[in-house]
């Protein structure tokens, strides 16, 4: 097995930019678009880009005829300008602008912890960091999350290159920087919500710098023309919006102030991101564990880069399990200071695979040995259910293939070839996921297809309108023909143009209000909607013939 390719690739920065970008390239955008349809969340950004698009306001995002300002634009903005120059509004440009913020991600992970470690760190945190559960789950998603992760390392990333390089930098440069690092604590307000991002960095920052009582580096910090700048990155959006909805202040209160309490949602435990972090971290949580002593001790031992990168996870985990409102991907921000501890783990690896008196025939035994249990498994699992048929007549058999030459290359002691069995295994891992496994359950599939029936039922000099909450949005996305988005079926009368008929796509349980309004009858209805809990609740395309009094309206 020849990996010259791999070796060179490795021991050059050239090839290793090259090799990362590519393995991101690989992992975020393969099948990004045609996989699945959007998730009920990634629809709501999506919807109101295309609505935005549409009516020509970007300022206040709208679904249907009600505001949706509870995140900011940003998002919507840049998968609204995508579909404009990429030619349509589709699962692949709405997921566009977030694929790029991954690779982005991993570029800046490279930077950082070569700033903190070295180069080699470097390297290795960024393969990490493109290859973790989370950030391939999160850079395929068109969701605010991996945009928000780059202004949030890209601030904390300004921020070690000042205290790293200060005393070499010119008063030119540290003005750069401290504007550079002022507006990306502005833009975490456009990406998500208000002052969530900003919160994170301050405490990241700020608390190193307490830490370190450091009280030089307020004074290198303080830039009044950053710091303006950054705060009317952070407030024209918002002052815009408040002075076109003034009721948006009020909902940003309550999201901020009843999530941390956990009233509005997502309440979970107080250890609930001890139990989330080794699922996120896969698949090298292995590693994780086993670099996890030695860096602790350094950090313990002196200020240096293992005590910041355990001070921006533990205290960012900390900081969150405060709140009674807790989601899974609020932690992300802080898992990015994990990949160099895992890079410290392969390191130690590779050495101690090189070490000639250390044994691995605990491994080149055990992995063959699991490979043939692995087989075994699949070839059963296969011929008991036929949905798990792909998975274990083809997957399987890779991965047991994957184990055996791991353990030829680890027997020779080989470590570049080692590293690329293993990365080519994740990465044959994470495709799987994204190409078979995510399309299988995915609960969006059948709205899809209910809506493209729509959309050859009703002809275009029909009226159209949906009712409903934000679930309009997913509607609003896929036809591809105008629709009309009303939230209260009682206002249908006076947001519709006369009529003798109209088509309204709704819960079937809506089916009682729109009787209010005349004869109701039923044309189509999904197979399946999301969280829904009889038939009744699947999306339905009703037909109603407004009566005379109601018409005359």
């Amino acid at each position: 097995m020849s990996t010259r390719w791999f070796a060179d690739m490795v021991e050059t920065p050239r090839g290793r930019l090259v090799g990362l970008v590519l393995l991101c390239l690989i992992l975020f955008f393969f099948c990004l678009g045609s996989n699945r349809a959007l998730t009920a969340h990634e629809v709501l950004m999506a919807g109101t880009a295309k609505q935005m698009a549409m009516s020509g306001n970007w300022i206040v995002p709208t679904i249907g005829d009600h505001t949706w300002t509870e995140k900011p634009p940003l998002p919507q903005w840049l998968a609204g300008i995508c579909a404009l120059v990429l030619g349509g509004f589709n699962e692949w440009t709405m997921r566009l602008p977030f694929a790029l913020s991954g690779v982005v991600v991993v570029l800046l992970t490279v930077r950082l912890m070569t700033r903190l470690f070295d180069a080699r760190i470097g390297w290795l945190s960024g393969m990490v960091q493109a290859t973790t559960v989370y950030t391939v789950m999160y850079a395929r998603l068109a969701e605010s999350d991996m945009l928000l992760l780059v202004f949030v390392l890209g601030a904390i990333t300004v921020f070690q290159e000042v205290e790293t390089r200060f005393a070499t930098l010119t008063p030119t440069e540290l003005h750069r920087f401290r504007l550079a690092f002022w507006v990306l604590v502005g833009l975490t307000n456009l990406a998500k919500g208000v002052a969530f991002g900003a919160v994170l960095i301050a405490f990241t920052c700020g608390g190193w710098i307490l830490l370190r009582r450091d009280w030089q580096a307020i004074r290198r910090w303080w830039s009044p023309l950053g710091i303006l700048l950054g705060v009317a990155v952070a407030v024209a959006w918002p002052v815009a919006v408040v002075m076109y909805d003034p009721e948006a202040l009020e909902l940003w209160k309550r999201h901020l102030f009843d999530r941390a309490s956990g009233t509005l949602g997502y309440t979970q435990p107080p250890w609930y991101y001890l139990v989330q972090w080794p699922l996120q971290m896969l698949p090298w949580t292995p590693f994780l564990v086993l670099a996890a002593p030695a860096s602790l001790m350094a950090a313990r031992r002196e200020a240096g880069s293992d005590r910041f990168c355990w001070w921006w996870f533990l205290g960012q985990m900390c900081l969150l399990s405060c709140s009674s409102g807790k989601h899974h991907h609020y932690l992300i921000y802080a898992l990015p200071a994990l990949s160099p501890i895992v890079a410290q783990g392969l390191v130690s690896a590779a050495s101690q695979l090189a070490d000639v008196s250390r044994s691995w025939r605990r491994w080149t035994v055990g992995l063959p040995i699991a490979a043939g249990g692995l087989l075994i498994a699949g070839v059963v699992a296969g011929g008991l259910r036929s949905e798990w048929r792909i998975d274990g007549w083809v997957f399987v058999p890779l991965v047991s293939v994957g184990c055996v030459l791991l353990a030829w290359q680890l027997a020779q002691r080989n470590v570049v070839r080692s590293t690329a069995v293993l990365l080519s295994v994740i990465v044959l891992g994470h495709i799987y996921a994204q190409v078979v496994v995510m399309p299988r359950v995915d609960t969006s599939a059948a709205d899809k297809r209910f809506l493209a029936e729509v959309e050859r039922t009703v002809g275009r000099e029909q009226v159209l309108a949906a009712c409903g909450s934000q679930e309009m949005a997913q509607h609003i996305f896929y036809l591809e023909r105008p629709i009309i988005g009303i939230w209260n079926p009682a206002d249908l009368p006076q947001a519709l143009p006369p009529s003798d008929q109209i088509f309204v796509i709704a819960r079937g349980n809506a089916r009682a209000e729109l009787a209010l309004l005349g004869s109701v009858e039923q044309i189509l209805q999904s197979t399946y909607t999301r969280r829904e809990k009889s038939p009744s609740d699947r999306f339905t395309l009703f037909r109603v013939k407004p009566a005379p009094s109601v018409a005359a309206k």
